[in-house]
């Protein structure tokens, strides 16, 4: 038998679904530490600017050393806007309880959210 350990909560949806309200909500409710793929993503936002059609497999690049990361980490929450990715993140966290929290909001208020934040 596999001992579970302690959840880990994954908030998924687009951008400005309200993924980041709810789960800064939650995380400060529950007294839950938030492990955020921008740790690993700034030294390729330096680099690259904004991940883009072109320069897409470098996502896969970070979501790689993301996950990696994963067994040197403590955290609680996950946040997660490209469910591609979901898969390979759920695979890597074997033995821990696993819920899923989808955002979702109408498209046009995700972008209107999205315009406010440029």
């Amino acid at each position: 038998m596999v001992k579970v350990k302690q959840n880990v909560f994954i908030y998924a949806g687009v951008a400005g679904s309200g993924k980041t309200t709810l789960m800064k909500a939650f995380a400060k409710r529950k007294r839950l530490t938030h492990y955020d793929i921008l740790t690993v993503m700034k030294p390729y936002l330096k680099k690259y600017g904004h991940v883009t059609e072109k320069n897409k497999l470098i996502l896969d690049e970070i979501v790689q050393k993301y996950v990696q990361s994963f067994s040197r980490k403590k955290f609680d929450i996950l946040e997660l806007v490209n469910a591609k990715y979901l898969p390979l993140i759920i695979n890597s966290l074997k033995g821990r309880a696993i819920t899923i929290i989808y955002c979702k909001a109408p498209l046009a208020l995700c972008q209107e959210r999205n315009k406010q934040r440029l």
